[in-house]
């Protein structure tokens, strides 16, 4: 039996949406930066803000409708494997589990699982807010399920890089 904490979802995304939209600043002052310059990245920035506030309202099917052109964006950008496709994978799989949509959330999950891992190391609050998100999608067998695919997210010992 699958539980639904809808509020408590909620609220974990919400905190995401908040220290992510930091992250995404402090991205900006990186080498590479360009991209972050581009139309399409802000296009990508004000579609993700506008996500976490449908979100943040439960209005989950307009937030599904506004979210649709966010990861074309981040292919357009090739940003698949960084933070930005973290976060729109995170918010995606939340948003499929309030819809009931189980197998496409659990896809996303793992999604965001194991970019998050490399970004950021398995030990972190932002893995740890994805976890809780698998929680609230498979209950006490989570802990489970994370077990058996730790050695494929990199397992305990995962460290995110270095700042240099």
């Amino acid at each position: 039996m699958t539980r639904h904490f809808p509020n408590a979802t909620t609220a974990v995304l919400i905190l995401l949406c908040l220290i992510s939209g930091m992250g995404t600043a402090q991205a900006k002052s990186g080498k590479g930066s360009s991209v972050y310059l581009t139309d399409t990245f802000r296009k990508w920035q004000a579609g993700h803000q506008k996500v976490c506030d449908l979100m943040g309202q439960y209005k989950f099917e307009e937030a599904l409708k506004e979210s649709k052109p966010l990861l074309g964006y981040l292919a357009e950008l090739k940003l698949t494997d960084g933070k930005e496709m973290f976060e729109t994978c995170n918010n995606l799989g939340a948003i499929h589990l309030h819809l009931k949509d189980f197998q496409e959330a659990h896809n996303l999950f793992w999604t965001a699982m194991k970019i998050g891992t490399q970004v950021y190391g398995s030990d972190s609050i932002q893995v740890g807010f994805v976890f809780k998100n698998l929680s609230m999608l498979y209950g006490e067998r989570a802990d489970l399920i994370f077990l058996k695919h730790r050695d494929e997210l990199g397992g305990s010992q995962n460290q995110a890089p270095q700042k240099k």
